[in-house]
């Protein structure tokens, strides 16, 4: 299975435009796509929640909205020697 991970923010039309695009020319039907999204506010929410509902019947299409800056690693926690080894 082929697992894909899609990364927007502020760009519900694309993000439709590339998965209305797998949808219809991959001819394996053995992928799995993961929407990571974030929106600068409720104007381009709504633009995601269109999308949500409109591929809600695709089992294999997840969206998972980043919860806020709790999520973003720190660049101390990045440079930190204890995470190389």
């Amino acid at each position: 299975m082929l697992h894909t991970i899609i990364f927007s923010f502020n760009r519900a039309l694309q993000l439709d435009t590339l998965v209305a695009s797998i949808i219809e020319n991959w001819q394996n039907p053995q992928y799995c796509i993961d929407v990571i999204y974030n929106t600068s506010d409720q104007e381009f929410q709504k633009g995601y929640d269109i999308l949500i509902d409109k591929y809600s019947k695709y089992k294999n299409i997840k969206f998972n909205k980043e919860s806020g800056i709790r999520d973003i690693i720190g660049i101390k926690e990045l440079l930190n020697i204890r995470n190389f080894i």
